[in-house]
């Protein structure tokens, strides 16, 4: 089954009444990353981490009520907010976990490649994770902050999409004043695993 039928399938699942012709359309690009940021609570965070993206190769948000394409020509990301979801692409494919709602998602759904916790409101552990947040136990961890710079740890090798190794090492990270820290840590950590953070001057500027 290709990308393309793998998205169709994905948005009936979700509940979009959408034709093949205008996926066709919507998309653009034969492969996307496909980000699943469930809770309606974190449907302003995950649009800001599209806003994010779009500087990155772009994204697109879907939830029940809207798509937004966040890039001019054609997304390699697509981000979707939502708890109804019973299958995902699953080679690329990424689930952001931050509030006990998501429990029930995480255990129902398809195999995700990566799943990334927010550790300041999961405690449990989940096959495939990647556990981010304030605290030194965090696999990417944050050792300071000011209104636009961090200082990002990732405290143990993990794997990018491409299977390059990324061993521990300290970036840093600048962003816009108004974003939220907790946004630009997971966009962070979506974009080190799609292989977009330079890990040679560990260096990355997340807004414009």
């Amino acid at each position: 089954m290709d990308f393309q039928q793998d998205f169709f399938v994905f948005l009936q699942n979700f509940g979009f009444r959408i034709s093949k012709h205008e996926i066709a359309i919507l998309l653009r690009v034969k492969k996307m990353v496909t980000v699943v940021f469930p809770g309606a609570e974190n449907k302003a965070c995950a649009k800001e981490m599209c806003a994010i993206l779009e500087r990155f190769g772009g994204a697109i948000f879907a939830d029940e009520t809207e798509i937004t394409d966040f890039a001019p020509v054609a997304s390699v990301f697509f981000v979707c907010n939502g708890e109804g979801i019973k299958s995902v692409p699953p080679k690329e494919s990424i689930l952001l976990i931050a509030g006990k709602d998501s429990k029930k998602l995480q255990m129902n759904c398809t195999p995700f490649a990566y799943r990334i916790l927010d550790t300041d409101t999961v405690s449990e552990s989940v096959p495939n994770s990647i556990t981010v947040g304030m605290g030194k136990t965090c696999q990417i961890s944050v050792s300071s902050a000011t209104r636009t710079h961090l200082q990002i740890c990732i405290q143990k090798p993990l794997k990018t999409f491409s299977g390059k190794e990324v061993l521990p090492c300290e970036f840093s990270v600048t962003f816009a004043e108004h974003q939220d820290i907790k946004t630009v840590l997971f966009a962070f950590a979506v974009l080190l695993l799609f292989d977009k953070a330079d890990t040679e001057k560990l260096t990355i500027q997340i807004s414009a």
